[in-house]
């Protein structure tokens, strides 16, 4: 993971409350397979969200922080060769 993945899933972990193991934060190349990750992680707690929930803030908490049009930010989008992360 470079620098750009490794700050959204920090910012990620401080708004959902979970903790996200790096093992699996580096499996995960798209929008989708990190929104489960979070919302399989967030289930786990006292507050969970629906599955949307966690798909429409992780897309704007991602279109904020790297400048990205939200519209690109889609669930099939690759973090690093659809939007650009980490390069």
């Amino acid at each position: 993971m470079g620098l750009d993945t490794v700050e959204l899933v920090l910012e990620a972990e401080r708004t959902f409350g979970v903790a996200v193991p790096d093992d699996l934060a580096q499996k995960t190349e798209t929008v989708e397979e990190f929104a489960h990750l979070l919302y399989e992680l967030k289930a786990k707690t006292s507050a969970p969200m629906p599955y949307e929930d966690v798909l429409i803030q992780l897309q704007r908490i991602t279109s904020e922080m790297f400048h990205l049009p939200i519209e690109r930010v889609v669930p099939k989008a690759r973090f690093v060769k659809d939007l650009g992360l980490d390069q």
